[in-house]
C-alpha cells in the first residue's frame, strides 16, 4: 500500500484558489486532515535570515522535518524548507511535503524505519511535482549517514549525553513530562540529537516519538522534541516546568535530575561507539530501561561505568547467568574485580550475590576475578578477620566439585600432636 502525501506552498490562481494551498494531494485524502496538516507543516523562516536570499544562501536555511500524531491516531511526517520568492515574486514562500503514516491495525508493534531516518532523504521534494508525485511505500529513503560525522558530535556533546537521555526515558513514560528544547545553529544537529534519542528506545517508542528539527516559536510547538536557532531560545530560560533546554551553542545544560543509570549507561555506550550494544540488549527481553542487561553488555565491552552502573550489572547477571555466553561473562567477571576507587558496598553485595550465583556453576576462571574482590573488600574492611578470609580463599580456589577434606587433615595433625 502506497502512502498518501501532501505538497503545500504559494501557488498561482487553480480551482483551490491561490496563495499558499495543498498544491498536490494523493486520492483519498479527508478533508479534516488536511486542516489538521496544514497547522503543522507551516515555516517561518529565521529572525536574522537575509531578506532576499541568494541559492548559496537558501542552502543553509534551517530545515523543518517533523512528526506529529494527529487526531486519529495516526502520523505525519514532514519537510517544510524555504523557498524564497514565490510566484509573484514575493518573499516568504516555502515548500511543505508531507508523508501520511496510518495507525497500524491491530495492536502489533509498528514495523520499518524511524521517522527521523528520513532527514537528508533524497525522496523530499522541494517543488510541486508536475507530473505526480512518486509513489511511496513506507518512510522516505533513509538519506547518507556520516559516522565520522555522528562521533564527532556525540564526542563534543558527551557531557550532555546522559541527562538528555533521562530526559527522553521521561518522555516515553510521561505525558506530562517537559518538552526537551534542542538550541542548534544547524538543524542537522538537531536531527543527530533525535537520532541518538530514537536509537537508545525500544522501536516502538522511536517511531512514535514527536519532534521538529526546527521551529521559530518554541512556546506553540506541539512536539516532544524541539529544535531551534539561538536567537529563539533565550525566552524559553526560568520555565524549567516546561521546556529542558540543551544549548549547544552557548554550553549551557539544564540542571541534572535523579541520577539513571540506565540514561549514564547508555551515553557511555554511545561514547565508545558501541551504539550496537543498545539494540543487542533487546534479544535478551529485558525491561525498555532496564540498566542491568546493558551494564552487562557495556562492562563485558571493556566499557568503563561508575559503582551504580557496575552494581546494576552484577545483581542483573546475578538473575540471569544463563543469558551471557562463557566469553561476555569472564570479560564481566574481570571488570567488575578490577579495583575501582569508587567501589561501595551496594557493589560489593551485589557482587558477592553474582558469585554465589555463580558458584559450582561457572568455571572457575570465571568465579576467580569475583573470590578475589570479595576477599580484597573483606581484608580492607576487617569483615571477618584476616585468618578467615584467607581459608575462604584458600577453599573457593580448588576446582569445581573437590571434596572438603581440610577439616579432616588438620584434625589428623592435631591428633599426632597428642601423641
Amino acid at each position: 500500500m502506497n502512502l498518501a502525501q501532501l505538497h503545500y506552498t504559494s501557488a498561482p490562481p487553480g480551482p483551490d484558489g491561490s496563495g499558499f494551498r495543498f498544491t498536490a494531494v494523493s486520492p483519498g485524502v479527508p478533508a479534516a486532515l488536511l486542516r489538521e496538516a496544514e497547522q503543522l507543516i507551516g515555516y517561518e523562516p529565521p529572525r536574522d535570515a537575509p531578506p532576499r536570499p541568494g541559492p548559496q544562501e537558501l542552502a543553509g536555511f534551517p530545515q523543518a522535518l517533523s512528526l506529529n500524531v494527529l487526531a486519529d491516531g495516526s502520523r505525519l511526517l514532514a519537510r517544510s524548507v524555504y523557498t524564497g520568492a514565490d510566484y509573484s515574486g514575493r518573499w516568504g514562500n516555502f515548500h511543505a511535503h508531507a508523508v501520511h503514516l496510518p495507525q497500524p491495525a491491530g495492536s502489533g508493534p509498528t514495523v520499518g524505519e524511524l521517522p527521523i531516518t528520513a532527514w537528508g532523504s533524497p525522496q523530499w521534494a522541494a517543488a510541486t511535482p508536475e507530473a505526480g508525485a512518486p509513489a511511496l511505500a513506507a518512510v522516505p529513503a533513509p538519506g547518507r549517514l556520516d559516522r565520522a560525522a555522528l562521533a564527532a558530535f556525540v564526542a563534543a556533546r558527551g557531557p550532555w549525553l546522559a541527562a538528555f537521555f533521562a530526559d527522553v526515558r521521561r518522555l516515553g513514560e510521561d505525558p506530562d513530562a517537559p518538552q526537551v528544547v534542542l538550541v542548534e545553529a544547524d538543524s542537522e544537529a538537531v536531527a543527530r540529537w533525535i537520532m541518538l534519542a530514537c536509537s537508545v528506545l525500544p522501536h516502538q517508542r522511536g517511531q512514535w516519538l514527536t519532534f521538529t528539527t526546527y521551529t521559530r516559536r518554541p512556546q506553540l510547538a506541539r512536539q516532544q522534541i524541539i529544535g531551534v536557532v539561538p536567537e529563539d531560545g533565550l525566552g524559553l530560560a526560568g520555565q524549567e516546568h516546561r521546556y529542558r533546554v540543551y544549548d549547544a551553542t552557548r554550553a549551557a545544560a539544564p540542571a541534572a535530575g535523579e541520577p539513571d543509570v540506565w540514561a549514564d549507561t547508555a551515553a557511555r555506550i554511545w561514547q565508545a561507539q558501541r551504539q550496537d550494544l543498545v539494540a543487542e540488549v533487546r534479544r535478551l527481553a529485558a525491561g525498555p530501561y532496564d540498566a542491568g542487561p546493558l551494564a552487562a553488555l557495556a562492562l563485558a565491552s571493556d566499557i568503563a561505568l561508575p559503582s551504580p552502573g557496575r552494581t546494576a550489572a552484577a545483581d542483573w547477571a546475578a538473575g540471569h547467568r544463563d543469558a551471557l555466553d562463557g566469553v561476555r561473562l569472564h570479560a564481566l567477571a574481570l571488570a567488575l574485580g578490577r579495583p575501582a576507587g569508587d567501589r561501595d558496598p551496594m557493589e560489593v553485595a551485589a557482587a558477592g550475590r553474582l558469585l554465589a550465583a555463580l558458584d559450582g556453576w561457572a568455571p572457575p576462571t570465571v568465579c576467580e576475578p569475583l573470590v578475589a574482590l570479595t576477599l580484597t573488600e573483606a581484608v580492607r574492611t576487617g569483615a571477618g578477620g584476616r585468618g578467615r578470609g584467607h581459608k575462604r580463599g584458600k577453599e573457593r580456589s580448588r576446582p569445581w566439585g573437590a571434596g572438603g577434606g581440610g577439616k579432616k587433615r588438620r584434625r589428623s595433625g592435631r591428633g599426632k600432636a597428642r601423641k
